[in-house]
């Protein structure tokens, strides 16, 4: 970053990225004499452009020749372009005398080589820059004097340089480095006009161009100028430039017209700016003031003339405040003030106002800008900030809790499998089913509640593959007949014939979907039927909407609530009903919204008593390949392979070596404490797979995969973890694992997973 010390008299430029050097030149500079020093150092050329825009009011800058982000003839170009007018001083290490010599042909005004840098050439460099200023300082006031001008037009770059006097007879800053004209001629042909291109054509024609021409802008309204110029030529005799002189001829007789024009653009700003403009006495009436007031405090034209400006200023404000920071003259710039208005109102404003003193008036010129809207905004957008860091806080702090409570669901899910494995009385097999309903219930709450949060940040992502929308319509009813017969209720699926074999979409989402609309229907039907009916809807471009209607006999919706039914957190309360029904409220919502991810609809009619009906439609694609062959329920085979174990929880330990050797009694099941420990009996038994959980002590799971990964490739991993925004992201590949299996851990999945991949590597 640039940086200064402290200020002192002549102001120096440093554009240096080798500190040494910079540290060199300043010390040199310091203690030869020519008087003290404010120093200004850039390490970049962007950091030195960022400088250059705020001020050039530097005695001088040395320039090193090659930065980090530019170097050679374009860092001193690009240098000039910034500051035209200034005094550039060149340090390069070539000790090549033509190369110095071209950057002062190309503007420099002089160059030094660095291993020549001492106080001697730098307190010289130094005295000729301040001399040069002083001399083009007086040219300057000579031209201003004279209202004479030069110009300059580059046909290289097509960029223009000129003279404070040729910026200002054109009416332009001295600070603007953007100076070009379009002029009409003066003489007789009052319609054509004269540009560049004009002058280049004659000079080539003649090799001078002399006009008095007439100029005419809204800054600076009609002059008359007389220019001259010539062209400049290389050493292949090809025209490099044209230079020129500017001089204001304007007659007295223009003038007076001139400040009419002036006068009305001055009235145009007054009557239509947006901040309010005002004169007024001393003592605080308003002489003359634009709409702007008006509009700001809401008095009309003739009201405002009997008014006060302190009638404006609620009388908890110190009215004698303003006026005792203007009574030595001074100015006051965007004092903040509150305004009253006609309605009682306040408005948030900035008060700048002068108080003068002439012959010809005196009292007070303000500026009155109504920051109301603006205060708001900054407002609303701080209140926006708070809330996207408070939902990012929320995200954060439910990732933290699923995880947390997912680990330990792990023990209770897994230790209640396995005691309904063993030898239970029905008194025991009835508390352990209670607990393992109760941590389902459990788990589903966690998982509701993190996937409408992560719906909501938009960090849920769609998995497409081919599937059999058959198969997964069956398969969800086969998972809920043993609800249908618990509750002796009617379940039929029924599934129109023109069903493709094959679709290309997110069979999970689709299975989710399902799940939830019936959990929902089973939740509140105690008696009567559930059907789903199913059908498509071809359409264009190899697109099937998939439609599907779940009706029960249940309780109902009441009409007015049937709008909230798929909001957050909302659940219809049924006062006559009895029953408590467990669940967050989060299902219909979290089921909408995936829904809509998929760019389908869903709808739903109900009559309380009677039953509800939800439709979805959701569009799927067509595989390429289709095939009409059924796909089997997977079967899982026997094996007999080492598993790899890599778990520091004790208890998630135990459940998972279980479950394990109670499905395949003849493979062998290694337990390692941390990833360390999975490396060194990875490296000793060479299992056939590892299941590795991620979060362990003294080394996690992410670092032992990536170095087995890196002796054996083709080893599976299959990562454990309790955050579920790894599997939905896919970042698990990341790390070099092949599958991931969400805590708590489903038996089934484990199973499948396992035989899947010692399958694909034997």
């Amino acid at each position: 970053m640039p940086y200064s010390t402290s200020s002192q008299k002549h102001k120096i430029l440093v554009i240096e990225d080798n500190k040494a050097d910079a540290v060199l030149i300043e010390y040199h500079l310091s203690n030869s004499g020519v008087g003290q020093c404010d120093f200004t150092f850039a390490e970049t050329l962007e950091q030195a452009t960022d400088i250059l825009l705020i001020s050039q009011e530097y005695a001088i800058i040395f320039l090193d020749i090659n930065l980090p982000d530019s170097n050679g003839m374009e860092t001193l170009l690009s240098v000039l372009r910034f500051a035209p007018d200034s005094n550039v001083v060149v340090l390069t290490g070539h000790a090549d005398r033509d190369f110095g010599l071209a950057t002062v042909a190309n503007g420099a005004q002089d160059y030094i080589v660095k291993e020549d840098l001492d106080g001697v050439r730098l307190g010289r460099a130094l005295l000729f820059s301040i001399e040069r200023n002083r001399i083009l300082s007086r040219l300057e006031e000579s031209q201003r004097i004279a209202q004479l001008g030069h110009w300059e037009f580059n046909l290289k770059t097509h960029t223009y340089t000129a003279s404070k006097e040729a910026k200002r007879i054109f009416g332009l800053s001295e600070s603007d480095n953007i100076f070009k004209f379009r002029i009409r001629k003066h003489i007789n042909d009052k319609d054509s006009h004269l540009d560049i291109n004009v002058i280049i054509n004659q000079l080539n024609k003649t090799g001078r161009y002399t006009q008095t021409i007439e100029i005419n802008n809204d800054t600076i309204g009609k002059r008359y100028l007389e220019m001259s110029c010539r062209p400049f030529f290389d050493e292949e005799n090809t025209m490099v430039s044209i230079r020129g002189i500017i001089q204001d001829i304007t007659r007295l007789k223009s003038l007076e017209k001139e400040n009419q024009e002036r006068q009305k653009r001055i009235e145009n700003i007054f009557k239509h700016s947006t901040d309010g403009l005002y004169t007024s006495t001393l003592d605080g009436q308003f002489l003359e003031f634009n709409n702007a007031i008006c509009r700001i405090t809401g008095y009309s034209t003739e009201e405002l003339k009997q008014l006060n400006i302190k009638s404006l200023y609620p009388k908890n404000v110190n009215r004698n405040e303003i006026l005792n920071k203007l009574t030595d003259g001074s100015s006051l710039s965007d004092f903040p003030i509150d305004c009253v208005t006609k309605s009682g109102d306040i408005r948030n404003c900035l008060l700048s106002t002068t108080k003068i003193i002439t012959k010809e008036f005196s009292g007070f010129q303000g500026v009155i800008r109504d920051i109301t809207d603006k205060k708001k905004a900054e407002e609303e957008k701080q209140k926006r900030e708070v809330a996207e860091k408070a939902a990012q806080m929320k995200e954060r702090f439910l990732a933290s809790v699923t995880h947390e409570m997912r680990t330990p669901m792990n023990a209770v899910l897994g230790m209640s499998h396995l005691l309904l494995q063993t030898s239970l009385n029905n008194e025991q097999t009835e508390f352990v089913s209670s607990i393992k309903h109760a941590s389902e219930n459990l788990l589903s709450i966690i998982n509701d509640i993190l996937e409408i949060s992560q719906l909501q940040h938009g960090s849920i992502s769609l998995h497409k593959s081919d599937f059999s929308p058959a198969l997964i319509f069956n398969t969800v009813k086969k998972a809920f007949d043993f609800k249908a017969q618990e509750k002796n209720i009617e379940f039929k699926l029924n599934i129109d014939d023109s069903m493709p074999d094959s679709l290309f979409g997110d069979k999970g989402r689709l299975t989710q979907i399902l799940n939830n609309l019936l959990g929902n229907a089973f939740k509140f039907t105690e008696k009567g039927a559930i059907t789903v009916n199913v059908q498509t809807k071809r359409g264009e471009n190899s697109k099937v909407a998939l439609l599907c209607k779940v009706q029960d006999t249940g309780l109902g919706i009441p009409e007015d609530k049937l709008n909230a039914i798929f909001e957050t957190f909302t659940q219809v309360d049924r006062s006559d009903s009895n029953k408590i029904y467990e669940g967050t409220g989060l299902g219909l919502a979290i089921t909408k919204q995936l829904i809509e991810k998929q760019n389908g609809t869903i709808q739903v009619s109900s009559k309380v008593n009677i039953g509800s009906e939800f439709t979805f439609e959701i569009p799927f694609e067509l595989p390429k390949t289709t095939s009409k062959k059924a796909i089997k329920v997977h079967e899982i085979p026997e094996i007999n392979n080492t598993i790899l174990l890599a778990e520091d929880n004790k208890m998630n330990q135990i459940v998972a070596k279980k479950i394990l050797e109670n499905q395949w009694p003849k493979s062998k099941v290694l337990v390692a404490q941390n990833g360390q420990e999975a490396i060194d009996l990875e490296h000793k038994h060479k299992p056939d797979l590892i299941l590795m959980d991620i979060q362990m002590p003294v080394m996690d799971g992410n670092e032992a995969t990536s170095i087995i990964k890196k002796n054996n490739p083709e080893l599976p991993i299959i990562a454990l973890t309790a955050h579920a925004y790894m599997a939905e992201s896919n970042q698990y590949l990341n790390y070099g694992y092949d599958d991931i299996l969400l805590k708590p851990i489903n038996p089934e999945n484990l199973f499948s997973i396992i035989t899947k991949h010692i399958t694909q590597s034997s």
